[in-house]
């Protein structure tokens, strides 16, 4: 009797303790959604009303994870809030012009109604709770380097009288600009009057330049627009360095918080450093921190696919539509990664009786993948067609070779290869090798496409190594953290092991550099709050802000700063005088050497009448009168104020 009253005893004591954890499961769920519901009607409210848009997107961003966490866990919770905003809006920027909405009510819109969704998906998750200590712990050890990124980004406008901006209006910059303001002026996409394949950035900046912005013929309009622009920049590579935290925090065994943090810690700072931060500045490649973000969602939700295959697939097939938008044959990554999550739980035995896909699950894959081939059809093979020719032509890239991918693909597949014996590692030796095989065929594709002489082996293969690159450095650095955690190894040959790793880490970010090894060389911020380097004009920011905007004038300098200073004001005055990618001035912009009055003369012709030349030269026009007579052009001679 004794043995049946206890045991009767424990049965409702398990009972009573189930009955609990489900109350605080429902308790918290419903607190999450109110708190989340509040914030999207405060942020929807600013959006609306003309302010920024970015507190709604990280509401609809924190909506998304907090529903799909609740049906399948915080790592792919996290990868959705990421690439599903970011897909909504690269399909949503098409639809705003036939609608009428306008760039600003329509944003708001779309994030209200992804916040919307994310509610919806959470509010029925009866297995929701909160991050476990576990993972407020890898968020705390991710976040100093992003945390510092922002104090040094929000002190930015106080410094140099608000000129600080150089840094961000490097190369690409210019053409950044016009993509930009072509989705402000038409309302969206409209790809018959400004086509663009990969449109996902241009619509970010048109959103940092919206609010506030002066009218066409206001003055401060350029300064306006690129202070929109860097705000941009400056947040995606935050949220890329934190995503980069998260994923080797997540990566490596949470029994060694120490090397946990350290992953954490170096693998933000990588995001931060010249390889990456600083190219990304030098060379103006706003769509790169976006990217890389997306890449590490990937890599997020592959992460938690032996889990939850079917949500994570999802995940993928929505992450490749959100790169087709940003760099569209990188989108061979998440699309190789959902492959091989759907083979390993349709071939590998024992799989499909230990992960039962009901059909939520079912319904989520099959949402994802008509989106992605509606997006595929409807917008991204009509722009390889129309685009077929720009994939032979060049750039200016940063100096990486094929070795960067191709070493740590070969180093990334040893580690995971030589330790698969848990399941875990064998499922990171999956993704390693489904990354592989869809970087390789994307480099492959894209040398076949390179003409002799473009960029030595190739301006888009060069960037795809890049960004494959960026992504196999995270993982490879959690993979070599994680598995120097879990061997058996003495206090000094942990040491040894650690410190191999980071010295390799350091080695392979310092070995593409634009400059002999400093301490300005591994990071791009000294030279930002000097005012020096890849911010080296913002002593003439206020020459260029005084003049006219370049979409309302034709204004050129010639011999009125060194040349130096009037190839950065010139690549601004003429590039972003562009009405599409083919005006013939777009050429003169990035190479106009203005101490060569024929090449002047030149840049006068491609661009029509109404040029206007500012300059310090008392005998210019005469100058210019003898070299091309024919050319009608009007010289003022002065400061310009």
């Amino acid at each position: 009797m004794d043995t049946i009253s206890r045991g009767s005893t424990g049965r409702r004591g398990r009972r009573s303790e189930r009955r609990r954890s489900e109350r605080r499961r429902s308790a918290s769920r419903w607190v999450t959604a109110g708190v989340l519901a509040v914030l999207a009607a405060a942020a929807g409210w600013l959006a609306l009303s003309g302010g920024t848009v970015w507190p709604l997107a990280l509401v609809a961003a924190l909506a998304v994870a907090a529903g799909v966490a609740g049906w399948a866990g915080w790592t792919l919770g996290v990868a959705a809030g990421v690439v599903v905003p970011l897909t909504a809006e690269s399909s949503a920027v098409h639809v705003f012009p036939p609608l009428r909405l306008g760039l600003v009510i329509g944003d708001a819109v779309l994030l209200l109604a992804v916040a919307a969704a994310g509610l919806a998906l959470l509010l029925p998750a009866r297995r929701f709770r909160l991050p476990r200590r576990g993972a407020w712990l890898g968020l705390a050890v991710a976040s100093p380097v992003p945390v510092a990124l922002g104090v040094f980004f929000a002190l930015l406008p106080t410094v140099r009288d608000g000129h600080a901006l150089s840094w961000a209006m490097r190369n690409d910059a210019v053409w950044n600009l016009v993509t930009a303001r072509f989705i402000l002026t038409d309302d969206g996409l409209v790809p018959d009057l400004h086509p663009n394949p990969s449109p996902l950035t241009a619509v970010l900046l048109a959103a940092g330049m919206a609010p506030g912005r002066p009218g066409s013929d206001a003055p401060g309009l350029l300064q306006h627009d690129i202070a929109g622009m860097a705000g941009v920049l400056a947040l995606s590579t935050i949220a890329a360095a934190l995503l980069a935290g998260l994923v080797a925090a997540r990566m490596v065994s949470p029994a060694h918080p120490v090397l946990r943090s350290l992953g954490a810690v170096l693998a933000s700072a990588l995001i931060a450093s010249w390889l990456v931060a600083g190219f990304t500045f030098q060379l103006g490649f706003y769509n790169a921190m976006p990217t890389i973000a997306c890449l590490l969602a990937c890599w997020l939700a592959w992460l938690g696919s032996a889990r939850r295959p079917a949500v994570a697939i999802a995940v993928l097939l929505v992450g490749a539509t959100a790169l087709l938008a940003l760099w569209a044959f990188l989108a061979l990554i998440p699309a190789a990664l959902a492959a091989a999550a759907a083979l390993r739980w349709l071939v590998v035995r024992g799989e499909r009786r230990r992960v039962r896909i009901g059909w939520g699950g079912w319904i989520a894959v099959a949402l994802a993948a008509v989106q992605l081939a509606a997006y595929v059809l409807l917008f991204s093979l009509p722009d390889l067609t129309r685009e077929a020719g720009a994939l032979s032509q060049g750039g200016t890239m940063a100096p990486v070779t094929p070795a960067l991918l191709f070493v740590l693909l070969g180093i990334g597949l040893a580690l995971a290869g030589a330790t698969a014996t848990r399941p875990a590692a064998r499922s990171e030796l999956l993704g390693v090798a489904a990354i592989a095989v869809a970087a390789t065929a994307a480099y492959l594709y894209l040398g076949r496409e390179v003409r002799p002489g473009a960029y030595g082996w190739g301006y888009y293969p060069a960037k795809l190594v890049w960004f494959s690159g960026i992504l196999l450095l995270v993982v490879v650095l959690g993979l070599a953290l994680d598995r120097v955690a879990r061997v058996p190894l003495g206090v000094w040959s942990r040491v040894a092991a650690v410190a191999g790793t980071v010295v390799a880490l350091v080695a392979v970010a310092a070995s593409v550099l634009p400059k002999p090894p400093q301490p300005g060389a591994l990071v791009p911020y000294l030279d930002i709050a000097g005012g020096t380097g890849v911010a080296s004009g913002d002593d003439v920011l206020g020459t260029l802000f005084a003049l006219p905007d370049p979409a309302a004038a034709k204004t050129m300098v010639v011999g009125y700063e060194d040349w130096r200073a009037e190839g950065f004001l010139n690549s601004w005055l003429l590039g972003a005088s562009a009405t599409d990618d083919r005006d013939p001035i777009r050429e003169y912009a990035y190479s106009l050497n203005t101490t060569d009055r024929e090449a002047v003369c030149d840049a006068v012709r491609a661009w029509g009448d109404g040029v206007v030349i500012r300059t310090r030269v008392a005998d210019l026009a005469r100058q210019l009168q003898a070299q091309c007579p024919a050319v009608r052009v009007t010289v003022v001679v002065g400061a310009i104020r």
